[in-house]
């Protein structure tokens, strides 16, 4: 892809030919909101969403009989806990589930009796 100059000189408006790139390499930090128009495709080679593990992100694992406590600063109400299920231990026989929360300290995960499992967490975060 041409260069911003390049596109320029063909005649393209500045305002456009500064907006426009051929993509940006390595990790990149966004501080704010990010909002996205049109299709988002997570399929495609090098689109990935990173979290910050022990924040918005980590593993945790059932004990079998009680309550789990994940301690986490980002914990809150309008937040959206997805699990899945990374190593099987135990007898898992279904999801488990948010039993409590602690905004901003934790939230607990209750699991069904004899599961031992591991679990992966990530919170999504909901804005109105």
């Amino acid at each position: 892809m041409a260069n911003a100059s390049t596109l320029i000189g063909l005649g393209m408006p500045a305002e456009l030919a500064s907006a426009v790139t051929d993509g940006v390499s390595g990790a990149q930090t966004v501080t704010g909101n990010i909002s996205l128009t049109g299709n988002l495709n997570l399929q495609a080679t090098g689109n990935r969403i990173a979290y910050k593990t022990g924040t918005t992100c980590g593993t945790f694992v059932a004990n079998g009989a009680t309550s789990v406590v994940v301690n986490t600063t980002a914990a809150s109400d309008t937040m959206i806990v997805v699990m899945s299920l990374r190593t099987v231990g135990g007898t898992p026989a279904g999801a488990p589930y948010i039993f409590a929360k602690t905004n901003g300290t934790s939230f607990s995960v209750r699991a069904v009796a004899g599961d031992t499992s591991t679990y992966n967490w990530a919170i999504i975060e909901t804005v109105a």
